[in-house]
Order: structure tokens, then C-alpha cells, then sequence
């Protein structure tokens, strides 16, 4: 019980100093982590944990903030940034809608939302000239990073959950045939939410870049090019990670937009440094909390009466909360369950949709993304909570709903099977 009050009191001090004091994210995290650290008693393997925590984000994250940031530095250097901002207003004006797709489109093939948003960023973040419509442009293209990253199978969120002991009929046809419409629809969800808060603006009176169209778009398509590669052809093996695709991606643009490469660098490694900081300060704190006795807490305050599927929501809502990662959140999770009694027989899509709202709830300063989305937009903590967090919970509302009305299904003897699906679909089709 004490780990949870611990807990809730070290988001409030995180919350007060960075919303009200602007200190340092990197410097609170960082302080915050060695206080949790402190009031529960994990004092003599601090130290190991703190670095360890550091070192994982620092690992993980290092080559695609580094080349990310690079890349967005020599859009901006080039002028190729107004070039690719034309050519998309050409298919549409509503940049809203074109910020999601892309996000949602680009986590795909990236298997990670925070890669995701690196490269599309730089692009919807120019779609608007009002800085406000421009910070709602960036919020759009992290929720519909963050959806696919979540719903999709074999995206990392759903294998991990998969992967660790909630198998049973897990049907992954049969999941994505639901899973993909849902996404699609959430999306359109935000789409709406955040369509309200955009702002009339002049047009934008940008010339649009000399570049040839190929050299501009180059720092775009590049690291998609490189990442196909990587999976497709045997000898590029390396290029498969998605860090090495990304850095691979800006050699190739730094060579050919020479012109600009210097600046570039030396721009974006300042930037990425930033990001880093902040990553590194959450991926501290998480460490510190995750090895710690907060789970074991979570599950015995629980009350046994609640609907299983309420208190897996809870578990990872609450897990996701505490240390930030939806993919340590759904490793988590999923073995909780594997060892408990909130596993019953439930239909196993409703599992996984269950632990995926979860990841989703509650994404506050623990969570790496909350940061990093929060220097791209500029935006203050109750701007975060209003245009990430707040969000982000309503669809994972959704899906607990979606998930539960799963279970109904079964209840009464309802399933619907693949075959019968297709079938209602063929027959929808022909009518």
C-alpha cells in the first residue's frame, strides 16, 4: 500500500515542478526516481537501477532520436520541407486528417510509434502555418502512431501480450478483422476531437523549394526504403532494426542534400540531446518503479468482486501509469494474468483488448512519448493532458467497452467465426 502512495505522491511533485516551476523534465525524472527509490526501501540497488533504466531508453532510442532529429533539421535546411507540404495539399487540405493517416500508416512498418512520429513530424508540423493548428497537427500524428502501435497484430504491443501466456485461441486473422476497423474507427475518433480545436489561418504564402521533388521527399521515404529492405533482401539483415534503417536513411539524405549536411548535424544533435535527456529521465523512473513491489501491491488492493475484465483494465491502466512503456506494460500485464485467477474463460480477443485499453488510459510523465511529444508541440502539461493524455483514454474507453461487448457475445452463444464473417461480408457485398 505504501508503494502506491509513493507512487501518487511522486507524480504530484513530477506534475508541480515541470507544470508550475518549468524545471527541467530530465533533472524532476531524474529526482523523482531516487525519491521513489528512497520511500520504498529500494536504497542499495538504487544506483543499478536508476542506470539501468537510463541505459535501456539511451539503448533503444538513441539511433532513431539522433537520425530523426538529423533528418528534421535538413527538411527544414533544404526548403524540402515547403515542397512535400504542397505536394500533400494537393491530395487534401485538411491537415488534421492527413497528421493521423500518416502517423497511423508509418507505425506500421516502423513497429514503434515514437519512430514513427520522428519521421512524419517534421512534415505534419509544417502542414499549418497557425502555431496552434500546428501543435494539433503533432498531437493527431502521435495518436494515430500510438493506435496502430497498440490494436494492430504482430505490432509489439499485441505480441508481447500474445507471446506471455494469454494464447488460447488467439486467432490472429480473426483479431485483425477486428482490430483494424477499430483502429480506423478511433482514429476518426480523434480526428473529430481534434478538429474542434483548430483555428481559422491565412494561406500560406510559402514558395515552394527548387528542390526536385525525389531530392525533397528523400529524408522522408529514405529510412521506408531502407527498413523494406532490411526484411525484404537476405544481405541486409541490419537494416531490419529500425534504428540502423533510420541512421542508414540519413547518410543517404546527408549525401544528397551535401549542401546543408553540416548545419544539419550540428542542429540536429543539439535537438536530439534534448529528447534524450527527457527519455532517458523517464525511462529512470520507470526502471525504479517497475522493480519494485508495485504490481504485487496493485493486485491486493483489487477487490475480488470487481468484473475480471474491470481489473485487467485496472492492472495495466495502472501498471501503464507507473512506469510508462505500453510494451512493458502488455509483458506485464499478460503475466499477471497468466498466474492469476482474472483470466477466466473469456474470449481471448476481449483479453488482449482489455490489456490494450489499459496501455492506453492513463499515459502521463512516466510514459517516454509524453516528453518527446511535448518538445516537438511546445505545449504546457495542461496542454499535454488535454491534447495526449485525455485523448488517448477515451479510446481506450472505447475498447474496454468493445472488449466487454465481446464477452456478451459469448455469454449468450453469439461467437462469430472467421468463415461466417467473410460470409457476411460477401453477402453484404452482393446485396
Amino acid at each position: 500500500m505504501w508503494t502506491l502512495l509513493a507512487f501518487v505522491l511522486i507524480v504530484l511533485f513530477i506534475t508541480v515542478c515541470t507544470a508550475k516551476y518549468h524545471i527541467s523534465p530530465f533533472l524532476v525524472l531524474l529526482i523523482a526516481a531516487v525519491l521513489f527509490g528512497i520511500l520504498t526501501g529500494e536504497v542499495a540497488t538504487l544506483s543499478e537501477t536508476i542506470l539501468k533504466g537510463i541505459t535501456g531508453v539511451f539503448g533503444l532510442l538513441c539511433l532513431p532520436i539522433f537520425s530523426g532529429a538529423v533528418l528534421a533539421r535538413l527538411l527544414q535546411q533544404s526548403g524540402g520541407i515547403h515542397r512535400i507540404v504542397a505536394d500533400l495539399k494537393r491530395c487534401s487540405n485538411n491537415t488534421v486528417l492527413i497528421s493521423g493517416i500518416t502517423g497511423y500508416l508509418l507505425s506500421i512498418p516502423m513497429m514503434c510509434c515514437i519512430s514513427s512520429f520522428l519521421v512524419a513530424s517534421p512534415v505534419t508540423g509544417h502542414l499549418s502555418t497557425h502555431p496552434k493548428n500546428r501543435q494539433t497537427d503533432l498531437f493527431m500524428t502521435a495518436q494515430g502512431a500510438i493506435l496502430s502501435f497498440v490494436l494492430i497484430f504482430p505490432l509489439p504491443v499485441t505480441y508481447a501480450i500474445v507471446q506471455d501466456g494469454l494464447t488460447g485461441s488467439f486467432a490472429p486473422l480473426g483479431y485483425n478483422l477486428l482490430a483494424v476497423p477499430l483502429s480506423l474507427a478511433l482514429l476518426v475518433l480523434c480526428y473529430f476531437i481534434f478538429r474542434q480545436r483548430r483555428e481559422e489561418e491565412a494561406p500560406d504564402g510559402t514558395p515552394v523549394s527548387g528542390l526536385p521533388r525525389w531530392k525533397a521527399w528523400a529524408p522522408v521515404y529514405l529510412p521506408i526504403v531502407c527498413l523494406a529492405g532490411g526484411h525484404l533482401l537476405p544481405g541486409l539483415f541490419l537494416l531490419q532494426n529500425v534504428g540502423f534503417a533510420l541512421f542508414t536513411g540519413m547518410l543517404i539524405s546527408l549525401v544528397l542534400l551535401r549542401e546543408w549536411w553540416e548545419v544539419a548535424v550540428e542542429k540536429g544533435t543539439k535537438h536530439a540531446g534534448l529528447i534524450l535527456f527527457d527519455l532517458c529521465g523517464a525511462g529512470a523512473l520507470g526502471a525504479v518503479i517497475a522493480a519494485g513491489s508495485f504490481a504485487g501491491d496493485l493486485m491486493a488492493i483489487l477487490p475480488q468482486t470487481l468484473p475480471p475484465l474491470l481489473v485487467i483494465f485496472l492492472i495495466a491502466a495502472l501498471i501503464q501509469a507507473a512506469q510508462g512503456s505500453r510494451v512493458v506494460t502488455a509483458v506485464i500485464s499478460a503475466s499477471i494474468l497468466g498466474v492469476s485467477q482474472y483470466a477466466p474463460d473469456l474470449p481471448v480477443p476481449a483479453l488482449v483488448l482489455a490489456i490494450v485499453a489499459g496501455t492506453l488510459a492513463l499515459s502521463y510523465v512516466s510514459d517516454p512519448f509524453f516528453w518527446f511529444v511535448k518538445r516537438a508541440t511546445g505545449a504546457s502539461i495542461h496542454e499535454m493532458v488535454k491534447g495526449y493524455t485525455l485523448p488517448q483514454t477515451c479510446c481506450g474507453i472505447v475498447i474496454l467497452v468493445v472488449a466487454c461487448l465481446l464477452c456478451v457475445w459469448k455469454k449468450e452463444g453469439k461467437e462469430l467465426s472467421i468463415n461466417k464473417y467473410i460470409a457476411i461480408q460477401k453477402e453484404y457485398l452482393i446485396s
